[in-house]
């Protein structure tokens, strides 16, 4: 019996193999630094798709640069880092893509990092400005990024100030536990343990978190002492305007759902994070959307979702390529606005 239970895992890692990862996602090269390698990640949690990376965590859009065409910078966490759609469907590719058929190529440059928190976009702003010198830095941002456990991730330590700002220190991928270091090991080499691990973070962990700490966090909802959604957007915001300068987009990554006009349900109305978000915005002066009525719009009148995939729930989790051809389009917009005003 036991025999048979290993050959069955054997064969299980067999079929598995070509989705084991090239990469650890938690220990990339700083951004400054330009490597010829080329890292992929095949998945099929989400969606079915072969990435490709830098070592410093870039995501490759498969289509050359344009020489001497202006950068626009796309940072994020997964949202960007986009493993769920190949390389010519995320949200920079269709960006050159657009940008090329209507004669004013761009070259889009992206920067996604699991689990990321605005305050890893800032500690990475001279680094990546130096590099690419953006015509338009762009950041996506979600409920995650409110939770309180963004004051301390695997990326870096932020520290509320009175004043509305944040102090900001880098986590050192040094410095992950021993723990951590041999799971992410592991897993970038074996895709059947990555496939059991992913399947007890996503299903298990939650119930197990929602049965022993009834009361955790969620993007609705916060501890009594933790920071508002007010606090953590002001930060965000004043942080990001400072690294970046007037030339900055962020944009909220809603998830609408699958709710539809059709039946008598209300639209999803904007949560705590992304109200707050706009309002810092206004506050601030920084251009920032939402992406929320332009994926109503496209699923109430039955053109698509722009979240979910074939192996998933639709209208949720990452977006997919419609999703991401909507967000290249609001940039693409954006961008000419931008360069309107500055004529």
């Amino acid at each position: 019996m036991l025999a048979g239970i290993l050959a069955a895992l054997l064969l299980a890692e067999i079929a598995l193999k070509p989705f084991a990862a090239t990469l650890n996602w938690f220990n990339t090269q700083p951004v400054a630094e330009t490597s010829s390698t080329v890292l992929t990640l095949r998945q099929f949690e989400e969606g079915i798709a072969t990435a490709h990376y830098t070592p410093s965590s870039q995501r490759l859009t498969g289509i050359p640069p344009v020489p001497g065409a202006p950068n626009i910078l796309i940072l994020g966490d997964s949202f960007v880092f986009a493993a769920q759609v190949n390389d010519r469907q995320t949200m920079g590719a269709q960006l050159e893509q657009l940008s090329a058929q209507l004669g004013h190529p761009l070259n889009a440059v992206q920067y996604g990092w699991i689990a990321a928190s605005p305050a890893k976009y800032v500690v990475e702003a001279p680094g990546l400005i130096e590099k690419w010198n953006p015509a338009l830095t762009v950041v996506l941002i979600n409920s995650d990024d409110f939770l309180p456990e963004v004051q301390y991730d695997r990326w870096t330590s932020m520290q509320l100030n009175p004043d509305g700002s944040a102090t900001i220190h880098r986590v050192d991928a040094n410095d992950q536990s021993r723990g951590h270091a041999l799971i992410a090991q592991f897993t970038s080499r074996s895709a059947l343990a990555k496939e059991v691990l992913t399947r007890f973070s996503k299903d298990v962990w939650p119930n197990l978190q929602s049965t022993l700490h009834p009361h955790h966090a969620t993007p609705d909802s916060h501890p009594a002492n933790a920071p508002t959604f007010a606090d953590f957007a002001r930060a965000h915001v004043a942080g990001l305007r400072q690294a970046y300068g007037d030339r900055l987009l962020l944009i909220y990554a809603a998830e609408p759902g699958l709710n539809n006009a059709s039946d008598n349900t209300p639209d999803p109305a904007p949560d705590n994070a992304e109200q707050a978000l706009l309002a810092a915005c206004q506050q601030q002066a920084v251009r920032c959307l939402s992406t929320r009525d332009a994926f109503l719009h496209a699923r109430d009148s039955g053109q698509f979702l722009a979240a979910g995939f074939s192996n998933s729930q639709p209208g949720t989790g990452h977006y997919n390529a419609n999703g991401h051809r909507m967000i290249a389009q609001t940039i693409w917009n954006e961008y000419q606005t931008l360069s309107a005003e500055a004529r």
